[in-house]
């Protein structure tokens, strides 16, 4: 998070704190840039990422759906 100046790295969000069901939280988190199903390497630190709490959700619930449609599909 350091190393991305504690800003999200896909919307450029800098609110180090935010309010998420009435409670006051860390705005930010790491991620995988690539998820580790795809082949991303976990301890690589060029494949993590500074993202708030808002695109970390949205890239999840995008790569849960990939996911599992290539698990219906028989690829994973």
């Amino acid at each position: 998070m350091r190393r991305d100046r504690f800003v999200c790295q896909m919307c450029g969000d800098r609110r180090s704190r935010i309010k998420v069901n009435g409670r006051m939280r860390r705005n930010f988190q790491v991620d995988h840039k690539v998820p580790l199903f795809k082949g991303g390497e976990e301890f690589d630190e060029s494949n993590l990422w500074t993202l708030c709490i808002a695109c970390h959700l949205e890239k999840t619930r995008s790569e849960v759906r990939e996911r599992n449609a290539a698990k219906n599909a028989g690829i994973l």
